[in-house]
């Protein structure tokens, strides 16, 4: 999850290690709920597009005097 530091201050977030998070800096803790300090950062979820059917094509009609009838 993505977390966002709102604060006017440096906040630094324990990994194992102190990490410093800057004013306005964006950082990802996988697995994390919540960051004291932190604000949660709600991403929209990502757009489907729309997939257009192939449009069927017409049988073309034939220039062709086909089953013509008559006497020559």
């Amino acid at each position: 999850m993505k977390f966002k530091n709102n604060t006017p201050i440096d906040v630094y977030v324990d990994l194992g290690s102190l990490r410093r998070v800057a004013p306005g800096e964006e950082i990802d803790l996988p697995g994390a709920i919540k960051v004291e300090g932190l604000s949660a950062v709600h991403e929209p979820a990502p757009k489907k597009t729309a997939v257009k059917n192939p449009e069927k094509k017409k049988p073309s009609k034939s220039t062709k005097n086909v089953g013509m009838s008559g006497t020559i």
